[in-house]
């Protein structure tokens, strides 16, 4: 998953090269960005160490939560 995540990331940084000479439209990297970012926040809600699981609000918590 942080494999995935961090390949979107790279490709976004190589497209975002290719549109600083402005052939691209000026709404393009906003859009990308807001996909990669938006994607990536959803992604992070399926990750099993979490998933249907209630997250620690304090640090007694957080030690419960990995027992």
């Amino acid at each position: 998953m942080v494999l995935l995540c961090s390949i979107k990331s790279m490709v976004v940084i190589f497209c975002q090269g290719s549109m600083i000479d402005g052939a691209f439209s000026t709404a393009l990297p906003l859009v990308i960005f807001g996909v990669v970012s938006t994607s990536a926040g959803l992604l992070v809600l399926l990750v099993p160490e979490s998933q249907h699981r209630k997250l620690p609000e304090s640090v007694q918590d957080g030690i419960k939560f990995y027992e």
